[in-house]
């Protein structure tokens, strides 16, 4: 599996994927459906590491759109969507792509990110070094995959 293109210039953190058994149209109407709450964090949280962009804006997937902490830098519908955002501790890139797949669809997650400082060291540590960054994202992408199997067919 090779990675879409992104911001090559960030370091490549890891790659997560779920094969779903559902249409890859369908999981793209999840995967959207899910970004808002899925990756929501508490506000005082945001405003103490600075995250940008810290307010939402536009309607997701459309290029320019953000949540608290991620905006959507680049939209191939129903296949591919980067989020890009940063704070003090971070800049970082997020890239979903669904592809059809035998018997389904397959999404992933590609992760891109740099940690400057000994602050983005500490924090690179505590969130990517420890597994947190992998379990939450692995299981962000197992809940789209069980409501896009369990969603009403169209």
């Amino acid at each position: 599996m090779s990675a879409p293109a992104g911001d090559l210039s960030l370091p490549r953190v890891d790659v997560n994927s779920v094969r779903v058994a559902a249409s890859a149209e369908r999981v793209w109407d999840t995967l959207i459906e899910s970004i808002p709450a899925g990756l929501a964090f508490p506000s005082p949280f945001l405003r103490l590491i600075g995250a940008d962009p810290a307010a939402p804006a536009g309607a997701l997937p459309e290029a320019g759109a953000a949540i608290p902490g991620f905006a959507v830098a680049d939209v191939l519908p129903r296949r591919r969507l980067t989020l890009v955002g940063r704070h003090h501790f971070s800049r970082y890139e997020l890239l979903f792509t669904v592809e059809r797949a035998p018997l389904g669809a397959m999404l992933s997650a590609y992760t891109r990110a740099e940690f400057p400082g000994l602050l983005g060291w500490g924090y690179r540590l505590l969130v990517i070094r420890s597994g947190a960054h992998r379990v939450i994202t692995r299981r962000f992408l197992r809940g789209i995959a069980r409501r896009a199997v369990r969603a009403p067919r169209a």
